[in-house]
């Protein structure tokens, strides 16, 4: 074989390989289709507009998702409400399915924690604690001497987490968690506790990014405290 019929052979190697790896890519679920399709799969039902789809939670349809839309079918961003009332995940996504933002809206326009992309750095970064926010639960069985709550955690961007608590910061014991039944991507943790506790500590160690996200890494560990009211 010549040499140039042999340099002819390496180069389509080479393009064929670059054609099959940039289809590969093409073909690989972005961020926006994972969140979409979580969502999807695990509303109770919903209902479609020509703007936006409204996904159901909860048997009493006490929490709607809403999915907005670019003038096509392209996806634009998720919001929350809670009962009316703006609460929980909310995403962002550029007209090519990137990420933009995600936050957790705890009173309609705070967030407790958030994934930004950052444009000068061209990194996405994380602001605040997975630990999210608290609900007490009224039960008139339980002990009056005794508070139970709720304590929500997000499990954006990573798919798993180990969650531990404690009651003097110091001392920390792993507890189970469960996804949270109202909203994907959020997990519960309910923990019985004296009235005399008035803060409790979390050790969060999340791993197993479900999408590279450039400036993200695939495992953290963070720590935050909720106070008790």
């Amino acid at each position: 074989m010549n040499r140039n019929k042999m340099k002819g052979n390496y180069l389509m190697i080479f393009w064929v390989g670059s054609i099959l790896l940039l289809f590969s890519k093409c073909k690989s679920s972005s961020i926006l289709d994972i969140v979409k399709k979580r969502y999807i799969a695990e509303s109770d039902s919903s209902f479609k507009t020509s703007c936006d789809d409204s996904l159901y939670f909860g048997k009493q349809k006490q929490y709607v998702s809403v999915l907005k839309y670019y003038c096509d079918p392209r996806l634009r961003g998720i919001s929350g409400y809670l009962l009316g009332d703006k609460y929980g995940n909310e995403f962002q996504f550029d007209y090519y399915g990137y990420l933009r933002s995600y936050e957790f809206i705890t009173d309609g326009s705070h967030y407790s924690y958030g994934v930004f992309y950052n444009k000068d750095s061209s990194r996405h970064i994380e602001i605040g604690t997975p630990l999210l926010d608290y609900i007490n639960m009224a039960d008139e069985n339980e002990d009056k001497n005794v508070r139970k709550c709720s304590f929500l955690f997000s499990s954006f961007p990573r798919a798993t987490m180990k969650i531990s608590y404690s009651l003097d910061g110091k001392t920390f014991r792993e507890i189970e968690h469960n996804n949270f039944f109202l909203m994907p991507y959020v997990y519960d943790v309910v923990l019985k506790l004296p009235l005399n506790v008035k803060t409790v500590y979390f050790k969060m160690e999340a791993t197993d990014i479900i999408k590279d996200l450039y400036g993200l890494e695939n495992s953290k560990t963070f720590f935050g405290s909720s106070t008790l009211k």
